[in-house]
Formats: C-alpha cells, structure tokens, sequence
C-alpha cells in the first residue's frame, strides 16, 4: 500500500515551502543571535561607564583627604612654615600616589590693613621681588603663600590672589561659611601658559584660628584665616584617574547638568566640539555623578574599536548552518515526493503490463500453465483449461 497521492501541484511547490520555511527559521535564529550578542556588548558598555564613575568619585574623594592632611597641619601648630608645608607635600609624593593633581597651596587670607606687612615677610623668606598679583587695591587678599610642586607652571601661582574672580571668591566662601571641601566650577587655572591649555578646577578645605569655636556662620567668618587648595588640569586629572587614553571609549565630562562646548571641560578624543565627533557612535549614555556638591555630567561614547568587539562569528555560523540545513531538507523532501511519484509510475505501468499479458493469455491457442518452484500450479489460461 501506498500513502494517498499528492497532488502534482503541490508535490511542485512543497520543497520550496520546506525552504522558505526552514529559511525563515533561520532568519529568526540569526536575528535573536545578533541581539544576544549586542545586549552582551551592551551590558560591558554600561558595566564601564558606571566603573569610570565610581574611579572619578573615589579618586576625588581621596584628593579630598590630601587636604585634610593639610588641614590637620596647620591645626597641629601655631604657624605653618615654608619648610613644613613643602616636607608634608613632598611626603604625599603627589606624582607617584595621587597622579593629577598639579598643585597643592596653602592660601591665607589678608586683610587691606595686612597686605605690605605680608609681602616683607615673604621677601624677607628669600623672594626679594615677590608681589601680590593681579595688581590693585582691594579689601582684602587671599593669596597662595605656599605652592607645591615649587617649580614649573606653578610658580605662577605664587602671590595669585583669588577674590577678584567670581568663581574662586565664589568657592572660597562657599568652604568658609560651611567649614567643609568645595569645588569650583569650570575655570581656567593661572598656571595655564599659552600652550595646551586645559581646563580647571580648584578643590579648597578652609582653616580657622586654632581652638576657636566655629559653631554658625558667623563664627566662622569671623575665624577663617585662608584654605589649603589643590588645583587640577582636567586632561591630566583623568589621565592620572583613567590612565592613558582609550581607542574603545570616547569619555566627554561637563561641568554642570547641560551639555554644551561652553561647559566641557574634559574630552578623552581630543575633539572639543561636537561637530568634529564621528557621525556614528553605537552606544552612547549620559550620567551624572556629584563631586563635593558640584555636578558633572558624564558622557561615554562608544568608538570603532569598542564596537569591533561586536562578534558576529557566532551570528554569521547560525546564518550558513541555517542556510546549509535549509536547502538539504529541501533537496530530502524533493527526493521524497519525486520517489513516491516513481514509486506511484512504476505500479501503474506494472499493473498496465499485468493486463496486457492477461489478455494474451486469454486470448492464446495453446494451453499455458505456471507454476511455483514447488510444482504448485499458480495460473493457467482457459485454452489451458479447455484442453485439461
């Protein structure tokens, strides 16, 4: 017995469906491996953008206890000297244990009355043409006396008086009146040349007159005598925090929650506006993280060599095993309806070739008669039966 036949049109047509069929599975197949794969490259891209966060946070943090460690100088006696204070920095080693920063000062604050009495006592020290700069009459001066590292580009700091600016006077008494670390907004720091140029912040932790009680405000003001302040170039900061710069990661930081050229202040590519980033980025995310009260913004941009971590070996080896298995179940199912129509032909022309040989034989003269091997008469014809 035979399965019913099928009929020729769709014996025609069922390899091809078995193919687009088993293609479509494939299809399906590859597009659920792409998105495993980018959800596994999407997840690495998250996990590193919150690890850069929590290392600027951290790293900030500890910068903060260096000047602690100057604050608890000054508490520790009368009077701070030059000497002191450049053995405690030189102690920090600042280069080796707390790569970016560019400086540590120690800034007093002097009234109108107080401002030649300082500058002969700092001359008298071994700096004969030391002068309180920017230039002019003011109210009051809070000068950076000491400076370490005592060389380089920050020897431009020695003498800077901070109130005339905005944003220093700004972070100056933001730390007095709290008695707490602060943070400046984005500036450019004096010891900037005319040559690469960075943008900056000033961490300051205020100093009060020994044993006074700085319980309000108003305590406090009356008993700040200056800060110890470390200065930092963004770029080197995040060298010293990220390490050299990365060809997977483009990290941008913004000074504030707004995104703008106005606001950068740290860029990893180098590309300081955004008409000259690269057109297409495949990931991209957008954090905030809090330094001291001050928000930056944090953007992470994927860059060509993240994205070539993209595996589509995996996607691709589903696409030709799929394909591969497709047109081999294809090429079985023709074989399978192309041999049942032989099968079907072959029975046919049997039964065709059966009823002609009847025909003969019934139509013969002579007697015909067949047997078995065992001598069992299996048929014979009517002339056969005639002559018996």
């Amino acid at each position: 017995m035979y399965p019913a036949p099928i009929k020729p049109s769709l014996a025609r047509s069922l390899p091809w469906i078995v193919l687009s069929i088993s293609l479509l599975a494939t299809f399906m197949l590859w597009k659920n491996e792409q998105r495993n794969a980018l959800q596994g490259l999407q997840n690495k891209f998250d996990f590193l953008g919150q690890d850069i966060s929590h290392r600027i946070e951290q790293r900030m943090l500890a910068y903060q206890q260096v000047l602690r460690g100057g604050q608890g100088l000054h508490r520790a006696s009368k009077t701070v000297t030059r000497d002191e204070f450049h053995a405690y920095v030189e102690s920090l080693q600042i280069e080796k244990n707390f790569p970016g920063i560019q400086s540590i000062g120690y800034v007093v604050w002097i009234p109108a009355a107080e401002k030649a009495r300082h500058i002969a006592e700092v001359r008298r020290e071994g700096f004969p043409d030391y002068n309180i700069h920017p230039a002019g009459e003011r109210d009051a001066y809070m000068v950076v006396k000491y400076v370490e590292p005592f060389s380089g580009r920050n020897l431009r700091a020695f003498g800077y008086d901070h109130l005339p600016d905005p944003l220093r006077r700004a972070v100056i008494e933001q730390a007095r009146d709290t008695g707490e670390s602060a943070l400046t907004e984005k500036i450019k720091l004096v010891q900037e040349t005319d040559q690469r140029i960075q943008a900056g912040v000033i961490m300051a932790l205020p100093i009060y007159k020994n044993g006074a009680v700085l319980d309000t405000i108003a305590q406090r003001q009356a008993n700040f005598i200056g800060l110890v302040g470390s200065a930092f170039r963004m770029d080197d900061l995040m060298e010293g925090i990220l390490g050299a710069g990365s060809v997977d990661v483009d990290i941008e930081i913004y000074g504030g929650t707004q995104i703008s050229n106005e606001a950068l202040m740290y860029d990893a590519d180098g590309h300081r506006t955004s008409s000259a980033k690269p057109p297409h980025a495949r990931f991209e995310a957008t954090r905030q993280i809090n330094i001291l009260g001050r928000t930056w913004t944090l953007m992470t941009r994927s860059m060509p060599g993240f994205d070539a971590q993209f595996d589509a070996r995996s996607s691709a080896l589903v696409v030709y095993a799929g394909i591969g298995a497709s047109i081999l179940l294809a090429w079985l199912t023709w074989l399978l309806v192309h041999g049942q129509a032989v099968a079907r032909l072959a029975a046919q022309q049997i039964g065709v070739s059966k009823r002609r040989l009847d025909a003969i034989l019934d139509s013969a003269g002579e007697g015909i008669i067949t047997m078995d091997e065992r001598g069992v008469i299996e048929t014979f014809n009517p002339a056969a039966e005639r002559i018996f």
